[in-house]
């Protein structure tokens, strides 16, 4: 009892910190000393983690967390304060390493991607996008243990005539790195020519050491491990943000028939008076039987390992050609975001297509219209599938997530969140039928 006795005196303590905090906060606004506001935010619950003492095994832990979110200027800091113990009173983990100090903070940041000169973001990382998003596509490093924060890290440097994106999943034990050199050479010969100075090329290079042990794959199929993927890219915007044309070329190494070539149009328009945007990308592909497009995306972490044709079957497939196309809607100062990408190649007589969409509704939006807190969460996608309603929505390809969080009462929300996935009971007898698994919690949170 007296361990659970200290987590809420921390608790108190924590809250109180914070509303002093946000109060001198909000002073420092009045006199124009400090920038965007802080917020603060906490949580009451239980959680399923993995057992510690018995491999395999899964345990229900009692979760108290404060996450502080503070902002100034361009400098911007989340903070994830957390305590575990179970019915016993046993604190978790019982002996902390370097991963659980990292797991102290969420993220910092300097700025936001695309800024100028420099970019950085350690911690969490929800949208992490290498140039066009041809190899890295909005890739999440959060993995279904989600009560573990993942240090990750961004850095950019965007100069006039050139500069550089890097990221990784962990900074304190990496195993996916990729970076991205891009040079503006009108710009480097002091040539100034309205719109084709702007002209830029780049190389990329990402490599997932990933080596867990393997599920035994289908006669034609081999899991992919310490995955190395390179590409090379050039982009022209046109209208500022608003249009830009691009051509990327991506090679999967090690494999007979893994490469891509895309070119297309990308660009995004924010409309002011309604605090609306617009995100859209639309591109061509002609891709390789081995390759996979945008591979390291938000539900990449959630979906390892992947597998892929090996060769010998890859060399008797012609490359697969189509369009690809993603839209992203944010209404309402983004309290509502509608996002989908879908994808349709065809392949000989065969038609693969892919599938994934988004609804993210903020808590403001229900709030304004009902004068309760709700917030709502839906991601699908489904991959390589050649007709969706004969293939149905449930698939080893397949992956759903949903969170729903409702205010019970003032300041208080309930949660609960489910992260849904699909294998072949025998991988080598796809007949024998698919296996359902589920991860899901429910807690209560207290906004402060």
């Amino acid at each position: 009892m007296k361990k659970i006795a200290i987590c809420f005196v921390i608790a108190a303590l924590l809250f109180f910190t914070a509303s002093a905090y946000a109060e001198s906060e909000v002073t420092g606004k009045a006199e124009g000393k400090i920038g965007k506001a802080t917020s603060f935010s906490g949580a009451l619950g239980s959680v399923v983690i993995d057992d510690p003492d018995s491999p395999g095994q899964q345990l229900l832990v009692y979760r108290l967390k404060v996450m502080p979110d503070i902002s100034l200027g361009k400098f911007g800091m989340g903070l994830n304060v957390e305590l575990l113990w179970d019915k016993d009173n046993q604190f978790y983990p019982k002996v902390w390493n370097k991963e659980d100090f990292g797991n102290l903070i969420r993220y910092i940041r300097w700025a936001e991607k695309g800024a100028r000169p420099v970019y950085v973001r350690l911690g969490i990382l929800d949208r992490a996008t290498i140039g066009h998003g041809f190899i890295v596509d909005r890739y999440d490093n959060r993995n279904k243990s989600e009560y573990r924060n993942i240090p990750g890290m961004e850095l950019d440097i965007n100069l006039e005539k050139g500069g550089i994106e890097t990221f990784t999943n962990n900074v304190l034990s990496p195993r996916l790195i990729g970076g991205r050199l891009f040079i503006r050479p009108l710009k480097i010969l002091n040539i100034d020519i309205p719109v084709i100075s702007k002209f830029s090329i780049g190389a990329s290079y990402v490599q997932d050491k990933f080596s867990d042990t393997l599920p035994v794959g289908s006669a034609n199929n081999t899991y992919l491990t310490d995955i190395k993927v390179m590409g090379i890219d050039a982009g022209l915007p046109i209208i500022d943000n608003l249009v830009e044309l691009y051509a990327d070329f991506a090679k999967l190494q090690d494999y007979e028939k893994a490469s891509g070539l895309a070119a297309g149009v990308y660009g995004k328009l924010s409309v002011a008076a309604i605090s609306s945007s617009f995100r859209y990308r639309f591109e061509f592909r002609n891709i390789s039987p081995q390759f996979v497009p945008g591979m390291f995306n938000t539900f990449y972490e959630n979906s390892r390992p992947h597998s892929i044709i090996d060769d010998t079957t890859a060399l008797g497939i012609s490359n697969q050609v189509g369009w690809f196309g993603t839209a992203e809607l944010g209404l309402l100062g983004d309290m509502v975001v509608v996002g989908v990408d879908y994808e349709d190649r065809k392949l000989v007589n065969d038609r693969i297509t892919s599938l994934k969409g988004e609804l993210d509704v903020k808590p403001g939006l229900i709030e304004k219209l009902s004068g309760k807190k709700a917030s709502l969460y839906i991601a699908y996608e489904q991959k390589g599938f050649a007709d969706l309603i004969k293939d149905g929505l449930q698939n080893p390809n397949t992956i759903m997530t949903t969170k729903l969080a409702y205010e019970v009462q003032k300041g208080m929300m309930v949660n609960f969140k489910t992260v849904r996935t699909y294998d072949w009971i025998d991988p080598s007898n796809k007949g024998a039928g698919i296996k359902e698994k589920n991860v899901s919690y429910i807690e209560t949170t207290m906004a402060f």
